[in-house]
């Protein structure tokens, strides 16, 4: 059935309207283009009152479409513009992404302090690994990660809208895989670190009680050979009382004058001793 003029002129108002409803985003392009469809179709079959109004009305019909053609190859290079500038941030992401599961330390500068982990305890801080090169260099290469995980994440924060939407979950699959990769590292390396602070702690005890035992065995010599020292003495007390000449009580009086100075020197050596064993002792209750 033949489609009246009239009709196909409020055609092309609406078609007019739906494209400059379309290019504020009021409208969908998929109607336009549709539209422009029907009435194209509608001109195969339509009279006009006279040729020139069917020209009239054809030429409105090409103005309309060309412009929507120009609108459309402008979207077109906006769309492959920002297709092109979307890969571009994919590929710098996941460079970084892929970086951060990668990392290579070669010619890497990381200045750290690796007591600032807070790992450690203070105590016994020369038996621990705090300054063990292994790990130090890890710490280095983890922090050394966690800068460039930072980058990606602040990369993918700051061109989000830039990124198409396929591109975006793109980057943020590689963003978490790389983030998930770090933690886990992370997470071994405390692991580690601290079973082997652990071991070690367990060796510097270990030495530490040995020598406790050492310095018992030491005293408990000492305080023998000074039992012995008074029994000598006392023998000799009891006979320069008992001596018939001076020379013999003079001699018992040398003896008893030169154990004095030994016992003296055994309790010194033995009060020494056993302040060695406090404060191994105060060291393991650290």
């Amino acid at each position: 059935m033949a489609t009246d003029y009239q009709t196909l002129d409020r055609l092309l108002e609406q078609l007019e309207a739906l494209f400059h409803a379309a290019e504020r985003g009021d409208a969908s392009w998929r109607d336009v283009w549709g539209l422009k469809k029907q009435i194209h179709e509608f001109f195969r079959d339509v009279r006009y009152p006279t040729p020139q109004d069917r020209v009239t009305a054809w030429e409105r019909f090409r103005e309309i479409v060309d412009e929507m053609k120009e609108q459309k190859e402008e979207a077109d290079r906006h769309r492959e513009e920002r297709a092109r500038e979307s890969d571009k941030c994919l590929k710098r992401i996941k460079t970084l992404a892929d970086n951060v599961m990668n990392y290579d330390p070669t010619g890497a500068e990381v200045f750290i302090n690796v007591l600032g982990l807070g790992l450690i305890p203070n105590l016994a801080a020369v038996a621990t690994t705090g300054h063990d090169p292994f790990f130090s260099t890890q710490l280095e290469i983890l922090q050394a990660r966690s800068s460039l995980m930072r980058e990606a994440w602040a990369d993918f924060q700051e061109n989000k809208d830039i990124l198409m939407r396929n591109d975006r979950a793109a980057a943020h699959d590689a963003l978490q895989e790389a983030q998930e990769d770090l933690n886990n590292d992370w997470r071994d390396y405390k692991e580690k670190k601290q079973r082997h602070y652990e071991e070690k702690r367990t060796q510097w005890r270990e030495r530490i009680e040995k020598n406790i035992e050492k310095e018992i065995a030491s005293v408990s010599r000492m305080k023998e050979a000074l039992e012995n020292k008074k029994d000598f003495r006392a023998r000799c007390v009891e006979r320069r009382a008992t001596a018939r000449s001076d020379s013999f009580r003079d001699e018992m009086q040398a003896k008893i004058d030169a154990v004095d100075d030994e016992i003296y020197d055994v309790e010194e050596a033995i009060q020494k001793h056993e302040g060695y064993i406090e404060d191994f002792r105060k060291k393991l209750d650290e």
